[in-house]
């Protein structure tokens, strides 16, 4: 069975953008994104409602969006749908769907963020 998995989002920086270096000496840094969704509720009145999504990026590109991403900047994420799981303190069961970027484009200028 043929399957693809491709994310495109345009939004903006919702936390301040974490840095991590793995045991293995990767890098890995993660922050929320909040993609804003248009609507028109029953009285044809214009609502914006907030999706916010966990982005995951890697490598160089994870320094990089550390050093120059901050809340509030607008950000293109091309990337792919990943699903995190593993089992907490007390043996529970827990998941999460994340984006893993592949591209980080930044959309706006460091002064306007």
């Amino acid at each position: 069975m043929k399957s693809f998995n491709k994310v495109i989002l345009i939004g903006n920086v919702a936390t301040e953008v974490s840095l991590n270096t793995l045991k293995s000496g990767s890098k890995v840094a993660d922050f929320r994104l909040a993609v804003n969704e248009r609507f028109k509720d029953k009285e044809s009145n214009q609502k914006d409602h907030a999706v916010f999504v966990t982005i995951e990026i890697w490598g160089g590109l994870a320094e990089s969006c550390y050093k120059h991403l901050a809340k509030g900047r607008s950000v293109l994420i091309d990337g792919r749908l990943k699903m995190n799981e593993w089992e907490n303190g007390e043996g529970e069961k827990r998941s999460r769907l994340l984006i893993t970027a592949e591209k980080v484009e930044f959309l706006d200028s460091a002064a306007a963020g």
